[in-house]
């Protein structure tokens, strides 16, 4: 729970982890329990190994510019961007932040093919859009499902692309991220 004299949000914040067959399922549920309706998002921001051979795959229509601040600007196609949809050597790019939208899949792939493991992640819910990090001087990168568009707070005109719910008192907001690991038969030689 959340709440703090003076600040108008207050809100219950639940985190549910379960195991099935089609892997580990978390589920995030955000309840408004302030006095007034207010502007509420949520998202995921897990963190994964990055090795010479780690590939990441997934399909969005849309990406965004970044102003100085690292905000996401105007919406450009996503094939301006790293053309994640045929699978990018993360370890190979510079670094990289960047937000897309028209990720309707709600599906991101992550193959760590020098170690012949591979891992699915699936949003449901309130997790339309992807968020994906990738610093240079790390060996990690960060692939997160997002409720909005990072600062659609203060930059309205980029709502259509995700935008926060707006909560009346009591109401509630969810989103599920599914992650599913799984061994592969031999290394990708045409990667």
């Amino acid at each position: 729970k959340f709440a703090e004299p003076g600040n108008p949000f207050a809100y219950t914040l639940m985190l549910e982890i379960s195991l099935s067959s089609s892997g580990v399922e978390l589920l995030l549920r955000l309840t408004n329990s302030a006095t007034e309706s207010l502007p509420y998002g949520l998202g995921f921001h897990p963190w994964f190994r990055k090795t010479a051979s780690t590939r990441l795959t997934f399909e969005a229509t849309t990406g965004f510019g970044r102003d100085p601040r690292g905000f996401a600007t105007a919406p450009v196609p996503a094939e301006q961007r790293p053309t994640f949809s045929s699978g990018v050597d993360v370890s190979a790019i510079p670094w990289f932040d960047g937000h897309y939208a028209g990720w309707t899949s709600r599906t991101a792939a992550i193959d760590w093919l020098s170690d012949w493991v591979s891992m699915t992640m699936q949003a449901r819910g309130a997790l339309t859009n992807l968020q994906v990090y990738v610093p240079d001087n790390l060996p990690v990168l960060c692939v997160e499902p997002v409720s909005h568009v990072p600062d659609v707070h203060n930059r309205r005109d980029l709502a259509g692309y995700g935008d926060v719910a707006r909560l009346a008192p009591g109401e509630t907001i969810e989103g599920t991220m599914i992650l599913c690991c799984s061994g592969t038969s031999q290394p990708d030689a045409d990667q």
